[in-house]
């Protein structure tokens, strides 16, 4: 998870990650083959409410 709550509601938010590296954490092993396909998900439905997102100049590339 990158982010969570209203903190920064009502505003644009530039994230960077390494895919790699989330894989790791929360797998606990490295990827075993080059990564197919990235997903970009807004949900509720564990807390049962509604959720909104917006998703802008999306880039996907590798590391500098």
């Amino acid at each position: 998870m990158v982010e969570s709550g209203a903190e920064n509601k009502d505003k644009w938010v530039d994230v960077e990650r390494n895919i790699a590296g989330d894989y790791y954490q929360a797998f606990g092993r490295p990827l075993r083959r080059q990564a197919g396909a990235v997903a970009l998900m807004t949900d509720s439905d564990n807390t049962q409410s509604s959720a909104l997102g917006y998703y802008a100049d999306i880039k996907v590339g590798y590391e500098k």
